[in-house]
Parts: C-alpha cells; sequence; structure tokens
C-alpha cells in the first residue's frame, strides 16, 4: 500500500501534469459514498490550501438499493459537515427511475448524471467537476473497448480531463485509496451490485483482471494504463492533424450537413480520412464529449464511399447517414428537423435564420436594357403576375414547377435528380412560394410563368445570400 503523504503527492502531481485545476477554481465533487469519491474529497481537501480550490459536494440518490442508497446518502451529508463544505444532493424520483430502466439503465443513469452536474456547475458558477476514477477504472474500460473491437481512441480509456470534467485519481490505484482511508479510519460504503457480475465491467473487474494478475501479469493494470496513456497522446496527435486540414475539406450545407470534398479527401492517409469521419459523426450526435463512437466496419464503409458510385449510402448509427454525391461524401442526421415555412415580406429584407439564408427584394420598373442574373441565386420575375401573401419553404412530395424555358411540369424530384443535386441535399432546397404557386426554386431557377416578357411593366429583382462557410472545427 502506498504511504498517505506519498498518495496525496501523486494525486497533486496528476493535478499538475494535466493541469486539472487553476488556482481559484471553484471544484464540484461527484461523491458516491464510495471509496474512490470519498478518498477523493478528502484529498483535494488536504490540497485545497495548497491549490486554492473552493469545494463543493454533489451526490445522486438513485433510490435503487433501498436503505442502502440512503445510508450513502446520510454519508455523504456527514463527510460535508465534518468538512464544512456545501453540499447538494439531487434525489431520483419514481417517474425519472422508471424512464431510466425502461431503456439501458447503466447509460440513463450516466446521462442523468451529467445532466446534474452540468447544471449544478452553471448554477453553482463552479470551474469543474471531480470524478472519482481511478487506473483501475481506466484499465476496465480498455479492456472493455478490447473485447468489443476499438481504435486508438478507444484504447484511450478515460481521459484525465474531459471539458470542465477531471479526475484527480486517475493515476491511482483503487487498493491505494481504500488503504488511505482505513489507515484513517475514514467511512466509506460499499455497493454491493459491484461485487456481482451482471454487467461486462463487473465481469472484467472482478473475474478477468484477478485472473490475469494471477496467471500472466501481476502489474496489469499499470500496464494497461501506460498503453492507454501512449494511445491518448497518439489520439492527441491525430486529432490536431485533422483540425489542421479539416477547414479545407468539410464545409457545412445551409441546415448542417457536412460536405466532404473528395479530391482532398483522398489525398489524405487513411488514418486522417477515419479519424475525421469519427469526428464528424460525433459532432452530428452530439456526443463528442465521452459519447458513442463508430466502430471499424461503420468507419471503413463511409470511407469506401469515396470509391463507390454516386447515391450509394451507408447507414451509420443514431439516425446518422453518409451519401456518395458528385464530388463529395455528405454525412448529416436523418432525424434532424426540417424548417417551417417562413413568411417573407417583398419587397424588402429578410433574414430567414432557419434557413441560414436572407432574401431580399426589390421592385423597379422594367428595363429592357436590364441584364439577367447570371447566377441562381439572384432572379429577376415579373411583378404584376405574383401576388402576397411570399413565404420560402422547403419542398414536400408532389411538388411541381416549370421551370423557365422548359417545356412543361415537372416533378421538382425529377429535376434534382437532372441537375446532379445528392438526395441528401434535396430536402434543403428553399422555394419562394407566392400565393400558394412556387415561382422560384432558389439556387435551381425560376418559373416559366414569372418571366420577364414585353407586357412586363415592373420587376421584382431578387437576392439570395446564403450563410454557409467551410467548417472550422467547431
Amino acid at each position: 500500500m502506498m504511504q498517505p503523504e506519498l498518495l496525496i503527492d501523486k494525486v497533486y502531481e496528476t493535478i499538475c501534469n494535466y493541469e486539472l485545476i487553476d488556482p481559484g477554481d471553484r471544484i464540484i465533487c461527484a461523491v458516491s459514498g464510495g471509496p474512490d469519491s470519498v478518498c477523493m474529497v478528502y484529498m483535494l481537501m488536504s490540497l485545497s490550501s495548497k491549490i486554492d480550490v473552493d469545494l463543493i459536494i454533489a451526490h445522486i440518490n438513485y433510490h435503487t438499493r433501498g436503505s442502502d442508497s440512503d445510508l450513502e446518502e446520510e454519508l455523504c451529508k456527514k463527510i460535508a459537515g465534518d468538512l464544512d463544505l456545501p453540499i447538494h444532493v439531487r434525489s431520483v424520483s419514481r417517474d425519472e427511475l422508471a424512464e431510466m430502466k425502461s431503456g439501458n439503465f447503466q447509460r440513463e443513469a450516466r446521462k442523468y448524471r451529467l445532466s446534474f452536474f452540468e447544471e449544478l456547475r452553471r448554477e453553482q458558477q463552479a470551474d469543474r467537476v471531480a470524478l472519482g476514477h481511478t487506473a483501475d477504472d481506466v484499465a476496465e474500460t480498455v479492456l472493455m473497448h478490447i473485447l468489443r473491437g476499438s481504435g486508438i481512441d478507444g484504447l484511450s480509456g478515460i481521459h484525465p480531463r474531459s471539458d470542465f470534467f477531471i479526475r484527480p485519481l486517475i493515476e491511482c490505484r483503487k487498493h491505494d485509496l481504500i488503504g488511505h482511508l482505513d489507515s484513517r479510519k475514514l467511512e466509506y460504503r460499499i455497493d454491493k451490485s459491484n461485487l456481482e457480475s451482471e454487467y461486462l465491467r463487473n465481469k472484467i473487474r472482478n473475474q478477468l483482471i484477478p485472473d490475469i494478475e494471477k496467471n500472466y501479469n501481476s502489474n496489469f493494470i499499470p500496464a494497461l494504463c501506460k498503453t492507454a496513456a501512449i494511445s491518448r497522446d497518439l489520439q492527441n496527435f491525430l486529432a490536431g492533424s485533422v483540425e489542421a486540414i479539416e477547414p479545407g475539406i468539410v464545409s457545412r450545407s445551409r441546415l448542417g450537413k457536412y460536405l466532404i470534398e473528395l479530391d482532398c479527401f483522398l489525398e489524405q492517409s487513411s488514418a486522417i480520412r477515419h479519424e475525421l469521419i469519427r469526428r464528424i459523426f460525433k459532432s452530428l450526435t452530439g456526443q463528442e464529449r465521452n459519447g458513442r463512437s463508430l466502430d471499424f466496419d461503420q468507419v471503413r464503409n463511409t470511407d469506401s464511399l469515396a470509391r463507390s458510385s454516386v447515391g450509394k449510402r451507408v447507414d451509420l448509427a443514431n439516425g446518422i447517414m453518409a451519401e456518395r454525391g458528385e464530388s463529395v461524401i455528405i454525412i448529416f442526421n436523418t432525424n434532424a428537423r426540417s424548417p417551417l415555412p417562413q413568411s417573407v415580406e417583398l419587397p424588402g429584407r429578410n433574414n430567414l435564420r432557419e434557413f441560414s439564408l436572407d432574401i431580399s427584394g426589390e421592385l423597379v420598373d422594367y428595363d429592357k436594357e436590364f441584364v439577367r442574373p447570371d447566377d441562381n441565386w439572384s432572379a429577376m420575375i415579373d411583378a404584376d403576375v405574383v401576388s402576397a401573401p411570399f413565404e420560402v419553404r422547403t419542398p414536400v412530395e408532389g411538388d411541381r414547377i416549370r421551370l423557365l424555358n422548359s417545356p412543361g411540369s415537372r416533378k421538382l424530384s425529377n429535376i434534382f435528380i437532372d441537375k446532379k443535386i445528392p438526395r441528401a441535399l434535396r430536402p434543403e432546397i428553399p422555394l419562394l412560394v407566392a400565393n400558394g404557386k412556387i415561382v422560384w426554386v432558389i439556387g435551381v431557377g425560376i418559373s416559366h410563368d414569372v418571366r420577364l416578357t414585353k407586357e412586363t411593366s415592373r420587376v421584382l429583382k431578387l437576392h439570395v445570400r446564403t450563410r454557409v462557410e467551410k467548417d472550422d472545427g467547431n
């Protein structure tokens, strides 16, 4: 067992090496009542004058283990009282617990936990949330990922710092923490459910790791933690490399779909391409922090779209789809809500935030010397053959239009196919509608019915400015 003063020094070294805490920080300590989190709050309290921090204890009572859950809550309150620290307790209601148990309880409870800590951090204007993960937790996590199949991201295990979450005990062994508490006669609770092997993590903790330590490598956990540290360094280097090249390869559609330019994409190494795909997936699912990543086959199948036929799709996970376009790979969320129709005043200037565009109209007398717009983001239509109300909306099934100088009315879907507009981008094409009739497929062309003729006397000059820029990685 590591000596108490050496253990505190190790925690301080971890805090400094990974820059977990800045002087004057306000830290929320997530305390369950178990030995790891209890030891963490005592350790941080011992270091509080040295590192200049204010501590707050946070505890969640899930009410899943009867009186044991209540005893853990009482212990956390006692620790807060003994250390003269404020404490915030969240008691999970029956309805909330039933909702968690209706799905994957471990995953739902974790989401609930993180949401509570984030909410409390904002409420208390705290800088960090300290979690009690140890080196043992890192090893268990890496083994879980190996058993399921993993790349560098999974081999990285649990990071010492992710956003505002910090893990000051990440390089400490659990048995050292328990020994420290026992030597000082400090109370903690043991969650008996951790001794059962119902979940994969518990099987790894209670069965696999002890077997490996007994029969193969007694220092297996430290060895695996070194692997995780090396993997984190490689992952950070890879992430930095992707951030550097991403602005030149990736752009966003008006409604947030990712467009990867194929020529530039294929110039990159497979490692860069694969990391870029993972990064986009996490961004679309809102899981940049400790979220689900793609498995090897999903990444490879998406990468292979660069050498596939136009229109081929790969179904990823969580509603995310990748599609091969003419010169791009499009990655998008199929569950994203289309913007609702929005009224516009014409003539006039209109900021359509949900469509990520501005549309303006100017009423002028017709001059036969007008130079027609040479792009599809500007248009001139006969003001006397259109009437309010005007609105901008996205396409719906059955939409038809006769484009300028075309022989007849056609379905919009067929027009999009002829124009080689990728299927993924068709639902976000904006339409200008006047009194229920499509007069301009913005970016494509105007209706033949609103063209300028020799009878035209007034012209509505239209211009659209889109707010689409290269992706900056944020």
